[in-house]
């Protein structure tokens, strides 16, 4: 038996957990967290720890098929690259390349993820679609309009803060303050923050975890209440940072792009 160093290939997430896995045979047979890896050190969530069910799936499709009047049909890969090119560019010869879409789910890893993009863009299509395709679109839109790019999307700085303030979320449960920025040592950051003097603020209720790594959560957690306590001073004060904060980004971006 061997024992692989390797990463999570299970899910779209950022840090790619560290892994150990033991070979037997050509087969995995043991999976644990990689205690060495500089990044996760040891942690790996629940989709890691079931590699194995994902790897051995004896249902698992590892070789192409083709549906016949009785049933599915093992085809070689070149019958299936072959005939499924010729029915693509069928449809975007009478459609148009929009007409052809790839969707990836959360199940994918990173080269997945990039093929699909590539191969739509092979097409001439826009149309990858994914996870995140409903629930994220609001945070490409505002990094359109305020930074001229959708892929600019601003990522909270808990490393170099000293005040966090958590509406709703549960960090050391997601792994990260939000999507696209995973951490697996999350606690580590909010301790910090506290050992600079600052301080960590959960809105959210009082049994929430989170109050474990040193957070602070208010009396009144309702909704948004808390927001809307200050009327239209908070509303002023947000908006002249958020004009601030264009003006700021607007200035690194023509100084980016020169």
């Amino acid at each position: 038996m061997r024992t692989h160093r390797t990463t999570c290939k299970v899910g779209a997430c950022e840090p790619f957990c560290g892994l150990e896995v033991d070979v037997e045979a050509g087969k995995m047979v043991a999976v644990r967290p990689d205690r060495a890896h500089p990044i996760t050190k040891g942690y790996s969530c629940i989709k890691g720890m079931r590699v194995l069910d994902y790897q051995n799936d004896p249902d698992r499709l590892l070789h192409p098929i083709r549906r016949s009047t009785i049933g599915w049909d093992r085809i070689t890969w070149a019958t299936a690259i072959e005939e499924i090119g010729r029915k693509l560019r069928a449809i975007r010869e009478a459609h148009g390349p929009s007409a052809i879409a790839t969707y990836w789910g959360n199940a994918c890893d990173s080269t997945t993820i990039s093929l699909a993009n590539t191969f739509c863009s092979a097409f001439g299509s826009p149309n990858s679609f994914n996870v995140l395709s409903l629930e994220y679109t609001d945070r490409g839109a505002v990094a359109e309009r305020m930074l001229g790019n959708e892929n600019f999307i601003l990522q909270p700085d808990a490393g170099r803060s000293d005040f966090a303030l958590l509406l709703g979320t549960n960090p050391l449960v997601t792994q990260g303050m939000t999507l696209l920025q995973r951490r697996p040592r999350i606690i580590g950051d909010f301790r910090s923050i506290q050992g600079r003097g600052g301080r960590v603020v959960v809105v959210d209720p009082p049994s929430h975890r989170d109050r474990k790594g040193g957070g602070r959560t208010p009396r009144d957690t309702t909704g948004h209440r808390p927001l809307s306590a200050g009327g239209h001073d908070q509303a002023d004060f947000a908006r002249e940072n958020l004009r601030r904060g264009v003006r700021r980004a607007a200035h690194d971006r023509s100084r980016f792009l020169a």
